[in-house]
């Protein structure tokens, strides 16, 4: 008996995803979308009617191509960009290959719109306000996340999407895994107090006057396709420097009370 072709529409970071499962005499499409319904149930839209960012169109496929090259390595075909927002894929993909999937074609949505997917952590600092952690690798991104989760939501503990939208900035949680596990879902928090990280034997907070001094760092923290940002995303990372507070947090993994203490008496501008 064949299966209907059925609909699954996801919002991740504002975006609206529509993944459409082509009926299949071979697989139970039905039982591929409820498993991406439950592995992403944060993100699902319900009803929705009205034009979608990305269209992802799952196939029934017997055959897997695969391309050699000269180095004798082989590749597996994913999927196939049709539209620059349209994919087509199969039914054999693995859980690990849709996250790429969307990743990579969420990366394309926030070059185009001028948004950014950043290398960083973050934690609810109070109702619908969020603060992001900066730090190269090793700096304690996951760590002071990890150190706040039992006075602060976590959001993120290795990247999140930052998005302007009508002169404000936000931060989504996106689709990717994190090193520890939390709820992740669609929605969206008001950008508050920015912090990079430094290693230190004590705990304080040192507002940034002088931005310019992180403005070269803080494009080192964009993940993008491309090796160079997009203009739109070098505007909105100078004008994200710009308009919002940055402080140097300086901490070690051992002084929890020290550090949430810290937070507590932070006062943004």
């Amino acid at each position: 008996m064949k299966n209907a072709s059925t609909v699954l529409y996801l919002k991740i970071a504002g975006f609206i995803y529509k993944l459409h499962f082509q009926k299949s005499n071979t697989v139970n499409s039905i039982f591929i979308r409820n498993s991406i319904k439950s592995m992403y149930h944060g993100f699902v839209e319900g009803d929705f009617s009205g034009t979608s960012d990305y269209t992802i169109k799952f196939i029934d496929r017997t055959t897997i191509s695969f391309l050699h090259d000269n180095k004798k390595t082989v590749y597996i075909e994913i999927y196939q960009i049709k539209k620059p927002t349209l994919i087509v894929t199969n039914y054999h993909i693995s859980g690990s290959q849709f996250r790429l999937l969307l990743r990579n074609s969420m990366m394309e949505l926030l070059e185009n719109s001028g948004d950014l997917m950043m290398h960083c952590s973050s934690v609810v600092l109070k109702k619908n306000v969020a603060s992001l952690f900066f730090g190269n690798e090793g700096m304690g991104k996951s760590t002071v996340v990890n150190m706040l989760k039992s006075h602060y939501m976590p959001l993120a503990d290795d990247s999140g999407i930052v998005r302007y939208i009508n002169k404000r900035f936000y931060f989504y949680q996106n689709m990717m895994v994190e090193r520890h596990r939390f709820y992740k879902d669609k929605k969206h928090y008001l950008i508050g107090p920015i912090f990079i990280l430094r290693k230190s034997s004590e705990v304080k907070i040192v507002k940034i006057n002088n931005k310019q001094q992180i403005l070269s760092f803080m494009f080192t923290q964009l993940w993008s396709k491309t090796q160079k940002p997009k203009k739109k995303q070098i505007n909105t990372i100078i004008n994200l420097v710009k308009t919002n507070d940055f402080y140097f947090l300086f901490f070690n993994n051992k002084n929890n009370s020290q550090l949430v203490q810290a937070l507590s008496k932070l006062k943004p501008s």
